[in-house]
């Protein structure tokens, strides 16, 4: 077990998240620092590490900046700079990934990257522009949300407690919304999903929403579903075919949602190996999950 760093009683993971924690006490209400940081970060600090990988790769096809640090969400002691690497093909991908994590030891605000080839990336962007996005991004923050929760159960680092604590409540804001006057939460994108299951609108969350998310990733929250509703949601999940007796139901923006989210869940997994083989991790269930993927990858849209 890594030995931890102690401050006034603090139990810290590191001394980075020491000194973090100490600024953020200090300087995380300001609304100043906040800017100066984040102009910073855009303005000198990532131009800097994309001309450097740019320079040094040419199969490094280009370095994009995503997340908080383009929107008012960031925060100057808490987010990352969150980075995507785009390849032509997986040729010199180790040397790439050696020396983004060889900066990553020097600008510590660096997260680990995700890392698409072209062809997916393009393949995601034309997804991202159409409405079925929302859903792909429910089911990412709803996950997200459980991921972090469990994770808060084992923190014991303040900062940590605190990153996750923030993490789970901007994810919240983009899953659900609390009605003015109750205490009733309901999808913030529940229209969304209203057209996809061709039913009545959704309104009450509660415990669980499916047993993809109640079997993988613990506790969160349940939308009260018909069972027509629930055969048109389990169908949704990444390489789960769709059953028959809604085949004749499904309409052309379902199928679509349902191409987005199995993309987005087949290319997250590949940029995951990706980074897993360059730290020499465990590889066998994820090439599991990816071959499964890959044997059920669907039709597109417009040859259905």
């Amino acid at each position: 077990m890594a030995t931890m760093v102690e401050v006034k009683n603090y139990q810290f993971r590191n001394a980075k998240n020491a000194v973090l924690y100490q600024l953020n006490r200090a300087l995380g209400h300001s609304n100043f620092m906040a800017k100066q940081t984040q102009r910073f970060y855009l303005f000198l600090l990532f131009p800097f590490i994309r001309k450097i990988l740019l320079f040094r790769h040419k199969n490094l096809k280009d370095v994009i900046l995503r997340n908080s640090t383009l929107n008012q969400s960031f925060h100057p002691f808490f987010s990352d700079m969150d980075i995507t690497l785009l390849v032509e093909n997986e040729e010199d991908l180790n040397s790439i990934l050696r020396d983004y994590f060889f900066l990553k030891k020097i600008f510590i605000m660096l997260d680990t990257p995700e890392v698409y080839t072209s062809k997916e990336h393009q393949h995601l962007t034309g997804l991202a522009g159409t409405r079925a996005w929302e859903l792909v991004e429910f089911f990412w923050h709803f996950r997200k949300i459980n991921w972090n929760k469990k994770a808060l159960l084992k923190a014991v680092d303040p900062l940590e407690i605190l990153k996750l604590t923030r993490s789970i409540e901007k994810s919240q804001l983009i899953v659900i919304r609390e009605h003015p006057g109750n205490k009733n939460f309901s999808l913030k994108h529940f229209h969304v999903l209203d057209q996809i299951f061709q039913a009545a609108p959704l309104l009450k969350v509660c415990c669980y929403y499916s047993d993809y998310l109640e079997n993988n990733f613990a506790q969160g929250f349940h939308i009260e579903l018909s069972r027509k509703q629930y055969e048109f949601l389990n169908s949704l999940i990444p390489g789960e075919e769709i059953i028959e007796e809604i085949k004749d139901k499904v309409s052309p923006q379902y199928l679509l949602a349902k191409e987005a989210v199995f993309f987005h869940e087949l290319y997250l997994s590949k940029s995951a190996l990706r980074i897993r083989r360059f730290q020499h991790l465990s590889l066998e269930n994820h090439h599991q999950w990816i071959n499964y993927l890959e044997s059920q990858i669907p039709a597109p849209v417009d040859q259905v």
